[in-house]
């Protein structure tokens, strides 16, 4: 068990150092499929991506929380992309550990129609709590503008009992305020993001902004206004959170 700052929170490895190799094993193992000749077809690396970020909230159930997390992706033949990160952070003042992965396939190269599939964890050892969500989505990605929406399927124990099974829809709206090679402004909508998969009332409105320093480096910063009850015809203020990071792509 390693301890960092316990007034802040602290990281138990111990428990999910199994689990974590096997999702590695199986990325990994992805990648090398992926890299050998298919069908005839080549198959080579078109882009990479890493980037490392720290994430505040503010809400009205916990109060103040945090996380910092990292996440990694492959891009193949500008059409195929596998991606997947890591969140540890602190929740009702124990550690929150969050994994995802998952991968997306161009359609069509005449519309900017996309299909992804992605495998989300979340668990809270101290409370037994573990949740774990499957999300194919269909996707539509403009330049300026675009729409993912699918199903979301999760799957959640609480102290060793039988995993409770809810189904429910999945949407993210965006929209570029500004898009070219140096910046880019926006909005999006959405009640998903790469580790979290909530309900459908349980959306936030985030105002984000990429920064690229160089061929390499960006900066990422977003700003995320979170609502709660609309689906009983009403919206809450649920709380606020920032995100902020730096990006390598190469």
């Amino acid at each position: 068990i390693v301890i960092i700052n316990s007034n802040f929170f602290y990281i138990t490895m111990m428990c999910y150092t199994r689990r974590i190799r096997r999702n590695l094993f199986f990325l990994l193992l992805t990648i090398l499929m992926f890299s050998q000749n298919i069908y005839g077809e080549e198959i080579r690396v078109s882009g990479k991506e890493l980037g490392f970020y720290i994430r505040p909230e503010y809400n009205r159930s916990f109060y103040f929380s945090s996380d910092i997390s990292a996440v990694a992706g492959m891009e193949f033949n500008e059409r195929y992309t596998i991606r997947g990160g890591v969140s540890l952070g602190n929740d009702i003042n124990e550690t929150g550990v969050k994994v995802f992965s998952g991968a997306e396939a161009a359609l069509s190269f005449d519309i900017p129609l996309f299909a992804g599939f992605s495998w989300r964890y979340y668990g809270l050892p101290d409370y037994e709590t573990h949740s774990h969500a499957l999300l194919p989505l269909v996707s539509l990605k403009w330049r300026r503008a675009g729409i993912s929406i699918g199903t979301n399927m999760r799957f959640t124990s609480f102290f060793n009992e039988a995993p409770v099974f809810e189904s429910m829809l999945s949407f993210l709206i965006y929209f570029n305020i500004v898009n070219n090679n140096k910046l880019q402004l926006g909005l999006r909508w959405a009640n998903f993001s790469d580790f979290a998969a909530d309900n459908m009332g349980a959306y936030f409105l985030g105002f984000y902004s990429f920064f690229k320093l160089n061929e390499c480096v960006s900066l990422v910063n977003e700003i995320e206004v979170l609502q709660s009850g609309s689906v009983g015809l009403s919206s809450n203020l649920y709380g606020i959170a920032y995100r902020g990071g730096v990006s390598f792509s190469w």
